[in-house]
């Protein structure tokens, strides 16, 4: 990891909350460009961990703009993944929105399954009642994907017993 990403990971980790609010600063209008290279997503990631809910919204207004590419994105992903694990439900509902928006794009993506599974996981149990649901319609095409399959298991694991059941179901009757 170049010297400059590193030390701005490792700063946000251990920054007084004067200098957090700096180093957010310095970030802004960068964020996104930041969270498709390949050091700079550690560092939107480790800020998104470990800042205050107050900075974390200015971090969110920023990647809220590109929620999808950067789910479709080799590095970006991560990016969304963190938000998705370490943000309020009140700061994640937005994004939890437009991903559900587009379950079947990402699901079928390398990249985008990835954040499918994680708000299969993290996500409130109405937020994968609606991925269950969207999967449910083409249930056997889904289980023999190669990425939305495992978005499939991963609703069978975390699920409610209804919604391992709707899927359930759908795989005998398809």
């Amino acid at each position: 990891m170049p010297l400059n990403m590193t030390f701005i990971e490792q700063k946000l980790g251990r920054a007084s909350p004067t200098e957090t609010a700096q180093l957010v600063d310095a970030l802004r209008g960068h964020v996104l460009t930041l969270s498709q290279q390949v050091y700079g997503n550690h560092v939107i990631r480790k800020a998104l961990e470990s800042v205050d809910k107050a900075l974390q919204i200015e971090l969110i207004n920023e990647i809220s703009a590109q929620v999808i590419p950067l789910s479709l994105h080799k590095y970006g992903n991560w990016v969304i993944r963190s938000l998705l694990e370490h943000c309020t439900e009140q700061q994640k509902r937005p994004v939890l929105e437009q991903l559900h928006d587009n379950v079947l794009t990402l699901a079928t993506d390398q990249y985008g399954s990835f954040v499918i599974e994680h708000m299969a996981e993290h996500g409130l149990p109405e937020d994968r009642n609606r991925i269950v649901h969207i999967l449910k319609g083409d249930i056997l095409k889904y289980v023999q994907h190669k990425f939305a399959s495992n978005i499939i298991e991963k609703c069978l694991i975390c699920g409610t017993a209804d919604q391992k059941k709707a899927l359930i179901d759908n795989v005998c009757v398809g």
